[in-house]
């Protein structure tokens, strides 16, 4: 089990909030039992017999455990406990409790009169000197920052970079170009505070989804004229667009 959940602590609290819940009703905790004890000897077996491919067949068993917790999320909605987005992000709460999260601190960067806030995500492993900046979707008018952090706490775990969430202001009542002026600022902060941040300026990665997807190419396209311009920043390496809107 400690393979297959890295952390014990986390185990046990998982396990002990699950107990909990299902105490109440013997059939399914006895199901439960089974599960887990199915689990411990099929991965008992893999430390023992299995040598290669490894990651494949840890793999097939957090992908099951996954589904089962989708599942889960899907039924509390359908009996109205939680809402459409807690169903779609309760795969995540499970990645969180089975992986150490990332240190997580909140900045404000300050431009005249407007105030960007952000949060940085620091893994407990840094693979590299790289960071990623990333903005959040919602149609250009929903969702905060603080509504994506166990995504974001997950890409900068598995990434293990330094990763850097802009909660920049929406429409209506702040309309464009505001939300990509944020965004585009947040760029230059980061690489003006590179050493602060443990990173290499010179290794900045734009990532987005959805409508954050479209701000990211915004931005990369505006930070690329401001470098036309004569502008002292060096250029981002990179961006990743996940799922997004993008029109020619």
């Amino acid at each position: 089990i400690q393979i297959l959940f890295e952390d014990m602590t986390r185990f046990w609290v998982l396990l002990g909030l699950i107990l909990a819940c299902f105490s109440l009703f013997p059939s399914l905790l006895a199901t439960f039992v089974f599960f887990f004890a199915a689990l411990a000897i099929s991965i008992t077996l893999y430390r023992k017999y299995i040598k290669q491919n490894r990651e494949s067949v840890l793999a097939v068993f957090m992908n099951a455990i996954l589904d089962i917790v989708t599942a889960l999320g899907r039924f509390l909605r359908r009996i109205r406990l939680i809402s459409v987005v807690e169903a779609l992000r309760f795969p995540n709460y499970l990645t969180l409790l089975l992986k150490p999260h990332p240190k997580v601190k909140y900045e404000k960067i300050q431009i005249r009169d407007d105030t960007i806030n952000i949060i940085v995500y620091y893994p407990p492993k840094v693979k590299n000197n790289g960071v990623i900046v990333y903005t959040h979707g919602g149609g250009w008018v929903m969702f905060t920052a603080r509504m994506y952090h166990s995504a974001v706490s997950w890409i900068a775990y598995e990434c293990q970079m330094v990763t850097v969430s802009v909660d920049y202001a929406r429409p209506p009542e702040n309309p464009f170009p505001r939300p990509l002026q944020d965004i585009y600022y947040t760029v230059l902060w980061t690489q003006v505070n590179a050493s602060k941040l443990g990173v290499d300026s010179k290794k900045v990665i734009l990532m987005g989804d959805s409508s954050g997807g479209n701000l990211t190419a915004a931005t990369a396209r505006l930070h690329l004229d401001k470098l036309g311009s004569g502008h002292a920043f060096p250029p981002v390496i990179g961006q990743v667009i996940l799922n997004s809107a993008l029109f020619t």
